[in-house]
């Protein structure tokens, strides 16, 4: 139970941070290389919270808004059809 709550705490914590360097990046305070560089492993770790059915399960319906919102803006700060690390390979 303990260990649910804190992942989904991460999780929560890692969607607001890519969610800040999202609005930086759209607001040319931060360039796209920087953007990339600061998610990265905020990706792989949103990614892999995802594959646990269980947090599937129990995501609130805030969050999940949150992340499908976050993996859109990541394709569209990539251009989609770019070969950097973003939301695009994510399970969600």
């Amino acid at each position: 139970m303990e260990m649910e709550y804190t992942r989904e705490r991460l999780l929560e914590e890692s969607v607001h941070f890519i969610d800040l360097c999202q609005s930086y990046c759209m607001e040319g305070k931060i360039d796209v290389d920087t953007y990339n560089t600061l998610i990265g492993i905020k990706i792989y770790f949103i990614r892999d919270v995802l594959r646990d059915a269980k947090i599937l399960t129990s995501l609130s319906e805030d969050l999940a808004q949150k992340i499908e919102s976050i993996k859109k803006l990541d394709k569209k700060i990539n251009n989609a059809n770019k070969a950097n690390t973003c939301l695009r390979d994510c399970c969600v």
